[in-house]
């Protein structure tokens, strides 16, 4: 029988006045342990699970890069000790100067917890539960589409829609890429939630405040209802590729699919984002080619698990977006590229016509260059569909090589419209 040491540790319980939810924080040192790999556990923390609130979010970090450890927390329901649930690591993005973890959300109340950990750690470990505010009476769909594509953008709600009071705000310094594919992901967890705008909060509050970055790592999330939110949002780079996330879209639905599909609508909701990411990007859905950050061939609608070969990543090893989503992702492309508003954009695509805009992303100058014997004309609007460049042109011969200053545009993304005759096709821009 192990003989196992428990410590006597201190304790910090925060409750933030700067945001809504509540966040109760335990600073945990792991030491004193054996140096036979046995477990060494927290003092047990009484803490109440409010009533009135959906789930308790639990994650925890410790300021030691690369740090690897197992660890586990339990909870203690009418008396009685459940079982130890263990922590995963974070996977999807960078993380500079910590260690994190998530662990399953708790759904029900409990009337203390404590944690154990396999090894000891010369820094304290920072345990969060976070208490998120019942459902907000807010609008559903909130979000300003785009319409300079041919497939429409699907309603959504934004920021101020799953955080009303605006106190979980984006990336101050966001950084425009143009995306070449699309990274499905699954959340491992809430399949039972109703509350999707409570766990959208959550996911805010657990990579910033846990993970450290500065926004949701996703682009966009979709709950089992199939309503599509908005994270860090369109042609912005996130967190959630491994550390390989430049040139990518990343898609989370709310759900554990390692053994439980994801519900219908949930991917119909799927197929219609990435039919208007694909349109609006150039995209082709059915295809592959080679992603830059990680040099791997990716499908242009890949798994999460897809990047876990490529030696250019960060903690490798996921099993995301779970068994029962991945598989569905080659039915998915294919049911993206016979949506009838891409059909007439996979011809433009695959057309005679050759088009290509340099460099991208740009700074003070942008080249479009192809093949064409006919008038033309190239605009540039903004993500939200404002025309702020019109350009109609005769090319000399059967090409064309046009020279656009973009000196008067701000940092951003924006859509490059080329038009000929019969032909429309947009380019995504990144101005640096």
């Amino acid at each position: 029988m192990k003989l196992y040491r428990k410590i006597t540790l201190f304790l910090l319980l925060v409750s933030s006045s700067s945001i809504a939810q509540q966040t109760t924080e335990f600073n945990v040192l792991f030491q004193n342990g054996d140096s036979q790999g046995n477990f060494v556990y927290s003092e047990i923390f009484a803490v109440s699970h409010p009533a009135g609130i959906p789930f308790t979010g639990i994650s925890a970090y410790c300021m030691e890069p690369g740090l690897e450890i197992d660890l586990y927390y339990r909870i203690k329901v009418q008396q009685q000790w459940q079982e130890w649930v263990v922590f995963q690591p974070v996977t999807e993005g960078h993380l500079d100067d910590r260690a994190a973890f998530e662990g399953k959300p708790i759904e029900q109340a409990f009337e203390a917890i404590q944690f154990k950990a396999n090894n000891t750690v010369n820094k304290p470990f920072v345990f969060r539960l976070y208490f998120p505010d019942p459902e907000k009476k807010s609008p559903e769909f909130t979000g300003q589409k785009t319409a300079a594509c041919n497939c429409p953008q699907p309603n959504y709600c934004d920021r101020s829609c799953w955080c009303p009071g605006g106190n979980c705000p984006p990336d101050p310094t966001p950084s425009p890429t143009a995306p070449t594919h699309i990274i499905v992901h699954h959340s491992a967890g809430f399949n039972s939630s109703t509350d999707f705008k409570a766990v959208v909060a959550y996911y805010w509050d657990l990579h910033v405040n846990t993970n450290g970055w500065d926004d949701i790592g996703y682009n966009w999330l979709i709950d089992a209802n199939g309503v599509i939110y908005e994270a860090r949002g369109n042609g912005i780079a996130g967190a959630h590729f491994s550390c390989m996330n430049s040139h990518t879209t990343g898609i989370c639905l709310i759900g554990d699919f390692t053994n439980t599909n994801p519900s219908v609508a949930a991917v119909n909701s799927l197929v219609d984002l990435a039919a208007w990411e694909c349109c609006n990007k150039n995209i082709k859905p059915d295809s592959s080619s080679l992603h830059s950050s990680s040099q791997l061939v990716l499908n242009h609608i890949s798994g999460h698990l897809d990047g876990n070969t490529s030696t250019q990543g960060c903690p490798s090893g996921t099993v995301c977006p779970g068994n029962m989503l991945y598989t569905q992702l080659g039915t998915i492309a294919d049911d993206v590229a016979g949506k009838a508003c891409f059909v007439s954009l996979r011809k433009e695509i695959l057309s005679d016509l050759k088009l290509d805009i340099y460099p991208n992303p740009a700074k003070e100058e942008l080249i479009v260059e192809g093949n064409l014997n006919s008038e033309y004309s190239i605009a540039i609007y903004t993500i939200t569909g404002k025309q702020i460049y019109q350009s109609n042109n005769i090319p000399e011969g059967n090409s064309f090589h046009k020279k656009i200053s973009l000196n008067n545009l701000s940092r951003g993304t924006y859509i490059c419209r080329f038009k000929t005759g019969e032909h429309t096709v947009n380019r995504l821009l990144v101005k640096e």
